[in-house]
């Protein structure tokens, strides 16, 4: 039978693998940055691009990175070959994050992170920005700032050094990436933060949790970084089958497709104001021959108010229990959104959908809130505490997927599902 692999983690087994010309010619550039990975996580393992499978020894892993419809017959029932789900062509893409790193000559070993090769990286990436602040700065470390005080002394100028992510030239990293920078203006956070930090559900979520809030800059760098090999943005912890049926909110390059596709899932309904026409060319590839699993709806989920970039002017808006009844759904096991913060407006109508359907939640919790006190951290505290009362007898896990607070994902998970997985 075909395999599935959804993670980067199960490339070091292959030692003698092959690409079909036919696969190979249809994404050239991509199989060509898995050669490259792959010979980076094992050295001695060799390949070949053939024809056919008779060209294809019995000690050949056949690697492919889309489905092809003619040969799938064949190739379901063929135990050498590999699907591998790849999430390509996105900014926090840990396949292409990785090819830099080996092409650049920034890493060494997946287990040796390097924080001076990580900021060459961050350069790379179009992530180093011009301090706009270095008047502040004695030298090249050293800045005068009012850096997490308290009480009557936070109008009192604190000298600090940090050389690591920031200097008198440069940031590495967009300024409102790292929350640290901010805890200084609620003193009601802490309890917030020790309140969620009791509620998740394993010790993994707790780390990265606190690594989110109060870890420095370099902290968030290195757990990316020590994530490479592991599944991708919105695909821990869930568990999809033939029969699942998905509510996908925020589309845009669409990498999340492939990865519901590769669980042959029942359907996917997409909300996203300008449906497919951005989707990547891997994720169409993926999604050609899968129409009868695609819904894509063209209205921004939630009309956002009090913005002045507010979709909503623009676009028809809908909610989830419109789309869940002009659809007819009547199984649901996932709602996935990453919608720019407009899944704040989920609460008004998640309690009765979770006590029909039961779904399991992966919600995107890292955007700005303009209207809260605290912008840049209030999805990051004010959505856990919500959804932690919303969903009942679900247990709750966080994971971030960028280098910065961005793409931190809380997924609730039904106690019954998780006894099984």
């Amino acid at each position: 039978m075909l395999k599935i692999i959804r993670s980067l983690s199960s490339l070091s087994k292959f030692s003698e693998f092959c690409y079909l010309e036919k696969e190979y010619d249809k994404f050239p550039e991509f199989y060509d940055k898995l050669t490259t990975i792959i010979k980076f996580i094992n050295p001695k393992s060799t390949y070949r691009i053939v024809k056919g499978l008779d060209n294809c020894t019995e000690s050949d892993s056949i690697i492919m990175i889309s489905p092809s419809n003619d040969l799938m017959p064949i190739l379901n029932e063929d135990s050498r070959v590999h699907l591998l789900v790849i999430d390509t062509e996105y900014m926090w893409g840990k396949f292409d994050c990785l090819y830099e790193l080996i092409t650049n000559n920034l890493i060494n070993s997946i287990q040796d992170f390097q924080i001076e090769n990580w900021k060459k990286y961050i350069h790379l990436h179009g992530r180093r920005f011009v301090n706009q602040h270095s008047n502040r700065f004695i030298n090249n470390s050293w800045y005068i700032t009012r850096f997490r005080q308290q009480g009557p002394l936070k109008y009192l100028p604190v000298i600090r050094k940090d050389g690591i992510h920031k200097t008198k030239r440069y940031m590495y990293g967009h300024g409102g990436g790292y929350p640290i920078h901010y805890l200084d203006r609620d003193s009601s956070i802490k309890s917030k933060v020790d309140l969620i930090l009791s509620k998740l559900s394993d010790e993994s979520s707790k780390e990265f949790y606190r690594t989110v809030i109060y870890g420095e800059p370099q902290k968030l760098w290195e757990q990316y970084f020590n994530n490479l090999l592991n599944h991708s943005q919105y695909f821990d912890y869930i568990k999809l089958n033939e029969s699942s049926m998905i509510l996908n909110a925020g589309v845009e390059g669409g990498f999340e497709l492939p990865f519901f596709l590769s669980f042959n899932v029942n359907h996917i309904f997409s909300i996203d104001p300008l449906g497919k026409s951005c989707l990547s060319e891997y994720s169409k590839a993926w999604c050609k021959n899968a129409s009868e699993q695609l819904t894509f709806i063209n209205k921004v989920l939630y009309k956002i108010e009090n913005t002045n970039e507010s979709e909503s002017e623009i676009y028809d808006s809908t909610t989830l229990e419109e789309v869940i009844n002009e659809h007819n759904i009547n199984r649901l096991d996932l709602i996935k959104t990453d919608i720019e913060g407009a899944e704040r407006n989920i609460f008004s109508e998640l309690q009765p959908i979770i006590e029909k359907f039961r779904p399991q939640l992966a919600i995107a919790i890292y955007h700005t809130d303009f209207t809260h006190p605290n912008p840049d951290i209030s999805d990051l505290i004010e959505m856990p505490l919500k959804l932690f009362k919303a969903c009942v007898n679900y247990n709750f896990y966080i994971k971030t997927y960028s280098y910065e607070r961005w793409e931190t994902i809380m997924y609730c998970i039904p106690r019954e599902i998780s006894t099984e997985i």
